[in-house]
């Protein structure tokens, strides 16, 4: 019996199983990362006020919108490589090398720009402790896209779980002795740099020792292949963090810890599509490469009923006991919140499709049809994030999030229809949405 279950939950033997097998890990590390993530922040913003927190997340902020340019999407593509027969040992370690030339330009990028974006000392040191931070919570990802590439995501499950535990058990003991958004800084800079190394390690052990090669031609192939995800990425980043940034920008500081109070409970909203999309993922870009395309299609749709059914059921709930949510979590200092957060959580709704659509892209090599309907979501939320903040403060980012999502998701509605030979509106689609 006991060999059944570890066969069953470390082996890939079949199609069913092997979904079955990922998505049970990475909801169990997702869950337990995501609930003790939540736990931290809780008490964090509890601990810090609107207004400490509200410094932290700026900076946090700030640095988000430049988090693209650590790896270009070079880890989606490697996945996607890698997944299919006759991937070379040597491009991944040649990747590992570009890995870090991307890092440090991205270190340098942002500590310079750091110098205008604020007048503030204190947020300065804050965006410089966690960029680097930033650096060293996501070089894992190199390592990820193989784990997942092989469909072991068991291996990222149990990275991820302990670096959630070793970030939480330093932030807790920093909040209890030494509470300021400084130190909260250290300790996510101290806890990332020891994930790095157990990674690393772990990678080693698993797999074969790491190797920074060199190879500017393999450099040059994967960013060609990345290059419209980058883009993408990038935007979308503009798109998720223009607004607590420009809160920021504008010393409505209490408004951004009000408005990155509420997009915390919106983060493990979406949590689910994020586990659904990546587990199908691996087996979605396999399918796609047969000349038979029924079991894409079928698997797509299963997928698209989950998000689908998961989606209306977050929002009805969310939508209906948001006071009571936020004063539960937060306090009754954090209730200015609450008519933002009904407005992301329609949002939220909106994601869940988006999530399926843009893994469609990948999945079809038409990363640059979805880099326009980022880049336009982008523009159009900046557009009115510098129209609305101003006047309506964070009820006005949540609105201008709104609008630039579903125009987001019309345009890739237009793209799949015309270029990608996937159908959205099935009947058993159809009836389901309705």
């Amino acid at each position: 019996m006991s060999n059944a279950i570890t066969s069953f939950l470390f082996s890939n033997t079949s199609v069913r199983q092997t979904i079955f097998k990922n998505t049970f890990w990475i909801t169990l590390s997702a869950g337990i990362c995501k609930a003790l993530r939540a736990v931290l922040i809780i008490y964090l913003a509890r601990a810090l006020g609107p207004t400490d927190y509200g410094k932290f997340a700026f900076a946090l902020a700030f640095i988000s919108l430049f988090v693209s340019f650590f790896d270009m999407g070079v880890p989606i593509i490697a996945t996607r490589e890698f997944s299919k027969e006759g991937a070379k040992r040597e491009e991944f370690n040649s990747l590992i090398s570009l890995k870090i030339v991307l890092g440090i330009a991205t270190v340098i990028l942002i500590f310079s720009l750091s110098l205008f974006i604020t007048s503030s000392p204190e947020i300065q040191r804050l965006i410089w402790i966690l960029t680097l931070a930033s650096f060293f919570g996501q070089f894992p990802e190199i390592f990820y896209s193989l784990f997942r590439s092989k469909e072991k995501m068991e291996y990222e499950a149990f990275i991820n779980v302990f670096q959630v535990l070793l970030l939480s058990g330093i932030i807790f003991f920093v909040i209890l002795n030494f509470l300021s958004p400084k130190n909260i800084s250290f300790g996510y800079l101290i806890a990332n740099l020891i994930t790095l190394i157990v990674a690393g390690a772990f990678f080693c052990r698993k797999f074969a020792p790491i190797k920074g090669l060199v190879d500017v031609k393999i450099w040059k192939r994967f960013l060609v292949m990345a290059w419209p995800l980058a883009l993408t990425s990038i935007f979308g980043m503009i798109y998720g963090y223009f607004d607590s940034a420009f809160l920021g920008y504008s010393n409505q500081v209490k408004e951004t810890g009000l408005y990155n109070a509420a997009l915390r409970i919106i983060n493990i909203a979406v949590l689910p599509s994020g586990i659904i999309t990546m587990t199908f993922y691996p087996v979605l870009s396999r399918l796609s490469c047969e000349k038979e395309k029924t079991s894409f299609q079928k698997l797509f749709n299963y997928q698209m009923k989950i998000l689908m059914a998961i989606a209306v059921f977050l929002i009805l709930i969310g939508v209906v006991f948001a006071p009571q949510i936020i004063s539960l979590i937060y306090g009754p200092s954090y209730l200015p919140a609450v008519s933002a957060f009904r407005v992301l959580l329609a949002t939220t709704g909106i994601s869940y499709l988006l999530a399926s659509f843009s893994q469609i892209f990948i999945i079809f090599n038409k990363q640059w049809k979805y880099f326009w309907v980022t880049f336009w979501g982008a523009i159009i939320n900046v557009i009115l994030d510098l129209v609305l903040i101003p006047a309506f403060s964070l009820y006005g980012a949540a609105v201008a999030s709104f609008f630039a999502t579903f125009l987001m998701l019309v345009l890739s509605l237009f793209y799949i229809y015309k270029n990608i030979p996937v159908k959205i509106f099935s009947y058993k689609n159809n009836r389901l949405f309705i």
